[in-house]
C-alpha cells in the first residue's frame, strides 16, 4: 500500500499533541451450537512473544481493530491539529492518533456524528475489512458478508485514560472510542470450521506455535478463534463487583481483555459510557 502523505499537522508543534485517541470497532460475533442450541460469542485468542520477559502472552478479546481516516485533510479541518501515534499508523492510516487535550470533546462530538451519519467519507464505519482480515489470519478464508448478518449496537467512550498496549505506542496515556456491531453467522459451513478451530487450539498450542514463529525468525504471534456460551459469560460479569469489570479477568481458564464487557448491553462497566445507536 503506497503510504498517504502525512496531513499539515503534522509539521506544528508536536509537544501539544499528547493525548493519545484511538478510535476502533468491535464485533460480538454470535452462532449457535448445533448440539445444544446455545447461543455462543466467538472471540479471538491472540499470542504474542514478549522479548523482555521472554515468553509468550495469550490474551482473548473482541474481534475488531482500528478503523481508518478515509480524509485526513477533512479530518484535519474538523477537529483541528494531530499526527499518527506511529509510523505503523500513519502508513496504514489507521485512526490512532496524538491532539491536543484540550480538542478532545469536539473529537468525540465529530466521531459520534460521523457514526450516526453512516457516511464512510472521512473514516471508515464498517467492521468488513476487519474482519475479513482476521478470519483470514485464523482460518486461512475469505470470509464473505453474506456468511454474516451485520448489525450496528452502540457506541463506547472511554474517557479515562489509560496506558496504551500497542506494541507501537507502549505506555502512551489513551482515550478510547469503540463502536460495537453484531455479526451473526449464517453459514453452516463457516460455523463448523469456527468450532472446530476454537476445539483445536489450545492456550498450550498456541504458545508453541509463537515459540516455532519465533525460531523461524519471526515475531512470534498467532491467533484463533475461542467460543463461549453467552449467557454464562454474562452472569459471570453481572457476578463480577462494578470496580473488577474495568479489568482483564479470567474465564473458563482463558484471560479477557478489559474490553470484552462492551459486547454486553447488561452488564454496567464503570469506565464505559455507552450511547445506544
Amino acid at each position: 500500500m503506497k503510504p498517504t502523505p502525512s496531513p499539515k499537522s503534522e509539521t506544528g508543534p508536536t509537544e501539544e499533541l499528547c493525548l493519545r485517541v484511538s478510535v476502533a470497532v468491535l464485533v460480538r460475533i454470535l452462532l449457535n451450537d448445533p448440539e445444544t442450541n446455545d447461543q455462543l460469542l466467538v472471540l479471538e485468542r491472540k499470542a504474542t512473544f514478549d522479548s523482555n520477559e521472554e515468553q509468550v502472552t495469550v490474551i482473548t478479546q473482541p474481534f475488531g481493530g482500528g478503523l481508518r481516516i478515509n480524509n485526513p485533510d477533512a479530518l484535519h479541518e474538523l477537529t483541528g491539529d494531530f499526527r499518527y501515534d506511529s509510523e505503523n499508523s500513519r502508513i496504514h492510516q489507521d485512526f490512532r492518533i496524538m491532539i491536543q487535550p484540550s480538542r478532545w470533546d469536539a473529537m468525540k462530538a465529530f466521531c459520534l456524528d460521523q457514526f450516526r451519519s453512516r457516511s464512510n467519507a472521512t473514516i471508515e464505519l464498517s467492521p468488513e475489512r476487519e474482519l475479513a482480515e482476521e478470519f483470514k489470519s485464523a482460518l486461512n478464508i475469505d470470509l464473505k458478508p453474506e456468511q454474516y448478518h451485520l448489525r450496528p449496537l452502540w457506541t463506547i467512550i472511554e474517557s479515562n485514560l489509560a496506558s496504551s498496549g500497542n506494541i507501537y505506542a507502549a505506555g502512551i496515556s489513551t482515550v478510547r472510542l469503540y463502536q460495537v456491531f453484531e455479526a451473526n453467522i449464517v453459514d453452516n459451513i463457516l460455523r463448523t470450521d469456527i468450532l472446530q478451530n476454537s476445539r483445536s487450539y489450545s492456550d498450550q498450542a498456541l504458545r508453541a506455535a509463537v515459540m516455532e514463529d519465533v525460531q523461524r525468525g519471526g515475531i512470534g504471534w498467532a491467533n484463533a478463534f475461542l467460543t463461549t456460551p453467552l449467557q454464562k459469560l454474562r452472569s459471570f460479569y453481572q457476578s463480577l463487583t462494578p470496580e473488577d469489570r474495568n479489568f482483564p479477568v479470567t474465564f473458563r481458564g482463558s484471560r479477557l481483555e478489559s474490553n470484552t464487557p462492551a459486547l454486553l448491553e447488561d452488564v454496567k462497566i464503570p469506565k464505559f459510557l455507552r450511547i445506544d445507536q
